[in-house]
């Protein structure tokens, strides 16, 4: 275990965390849901030594073309809880900020979409994770994209 950074202000490797939100709504911020059905987990910090974690980036996408997302507010929580489908509660998942996301056009031939940034800059503890809520149901072949920016320690 000589390799352990004990005093870490830079990251020792970098680590990119994301996955899709197609799932159900969450109409609530308390923490309650399932990492299989209705939130998304997006990053998971390093097994042993923790990680840190920058920003996340949410873009629309789209699965057809000139797809109109829905509006909706996503919900970024921390959470000790890292195994997909399985029940989050209240005690190990928090609510760390919300952003609201107007309807975009992904995948359209003369438009751009516009991603949305959530500043993050934490130390996450080993075996804790980063997880994505959407207040409402994604419209049909369109969804969003969650990218966690950050390092390993």
């Amino acid at each position: 275990m000589a390799d352990v950074n004990l005093n870490p202000i830079f990251s020792r490797i970098g680590a990119i965390g994301g996955a899709n939100i197609y799932n159900a709504a969450v109409t609530t911020s308390d923490g309650v849901g399932n990492t299989g059905s209705n939130m998304t987990r997006v990053f998971m910090s390093d097994a042993n030594n923790g990680s840190y974690v920058q920003r996340l980036r949410l873009s629309p996408v789209g699965a057809a073309n000139n797809i109109a997302t829905t509006a909706t507010v996503f919900r970024v929580y921390y959470s000790t809880v890292v195994a997909n489908n399985t029940t989050t509660s209240a005690a190990d998942t928090h609510l760390i900020a919300e952003v609201y996301s107007p309807s975009q056009t992904a995948s359209g031939n003369v438009n751009v979409v516009f991603p949305l940034e959530v500043q993050l800059g934490f130390a996450m503890a080993n075996n804790t994770s980063i997880i994505v809520s959407a207040h409402h149901v994604m419209a049909a072949n369109s969804g969003w994209k969650a990218i966690v920016f950050g390092g390993n320690y």
